[in-house]
């Protein structure tokens, strides 16, 4: 994350809440971390070292960190306050992992060295397009011959009524989260409105 928008956002008070609202507004984290597991299942060879790129709280760390027992791993992220929660939940896999705060454009990739694997999960999305290319490259130099990349992120089809649609079925599944958690029902309208409310506050740039 390199908006200082984005970095603002995920402060304290935004971490201590983040998994609980990532439950609601990210989708199913459930078939997130089910797909991750089965790629990591299918690489080959298994990946021995890894770079997570934007770990929030740990939540996929510490799934790759579990699935992957025999691996080490650098986790970066650019806010201080989402690593705190991090190095707590990281900590049974503290022997193997090395977590870093620091913005994308400030990761020193040449002292780092080469991974197998590359992961990051709903996070570059925040940088411009060209910060997005220029990381991609970094990415791509970091990998050994073998090594790959994974990401999951949010993406903007270059079809306006594409789009459109999309923010619908996503706001759409938000409102059904809501309300089997709370019980309670939302008009759609206020949903979305939200949704891009807190996308222009995280700073969020989604590209094609």
């Amino acid at each position: 994350m390199d908006s200082n928008i984005t970095i603002q956002y995920y402060g304290p008070e935004h971490a201590a809440r983040y998994d609980d609202e990532s439950n609601v507004t990210l989708g199913s984290r459930e078939w997130h971390a089910q797909c991750l597991r089965d790629v990591l299942a299918f690489l080959e060879p298994t990946p021995r070292r890894f770079l997570e790129l934007g770990c929030g709280t740990g939540y996929f760390t510490s799934l790759i960190a579990e699935t992957l027992p025999n691996s080490t791993g650098v986790a970066i992220d650019g806010s201080e306050a989402m690593l705190a929660k991090a190095r707590t939940a990281l900590s049974p896999f503290s022997d193997r992992l090395e977590l870093n705060a620091r913005m994308f454009s400030d990761v020193p990739w040449r002292s780092l060295g080469e991974f197998d694997m590359v992961f990051s999960a709903f996070s570059i999305h925040h940088l411009e397009d060209p910060a997005k290319k220029s990381l991609y490259h970094e990415i791509s130099s970091s990998l050994l011959p073998e090594g790959c990349f994974i990401l999951f992120d949010s993406f903007r089809p270059p079809s306006g009524k594409a789009d459109e649609l999309l923010e619908r079925l996503t706001c759409l599944d938000i409102l059904r989260r809501h309300k089997h958690r709370t019980g309670k029902d939302v008009q759609l309208d206020k949903v979305i409105e939200t949704d891009r409310r807190k996308k222009l506050e995280q700073g969020d740039k989604e590209s094609s």
